[in-house]
């Protein structure tokens, strides 16, 4: 699976960096917390986006782990 930054999201939403981040803290946007940033898997995003424009949206629990992520720019669709 592949994750994406806060920025990557932002710019997908057409959002700033900070509210993806609050969502993040918020728990509003299913997201890995990897050291001091926050990685969101391109899977759980497509799924959280599909389940808001349903009507089926949740709140989603952040889930810290460690590791690499890929932080190259490229479409969610």
């Amino acid at each position: 699976s592949e994750f994406r930054t806060v920025c990557d999201v932002a710019k997908a939403l057409a959002v700033s960096t900070s509210t993806v981040t609050r969502m993040c803290v918020a728990g509003q946007l299913p997201a890995y917390r990897i050291g001091r940033q926050w990685r969101i898997d391109q899977t759980d995003f497509v799924r959280w986006l599909r389940a808001r424009r349903s009507g089926q949206w949740r709140q989603f629990t952040s889930v810290e782990m460690s590791g690499g992520c890929d932080t190259a720019t490229r479409d969610f669709y």
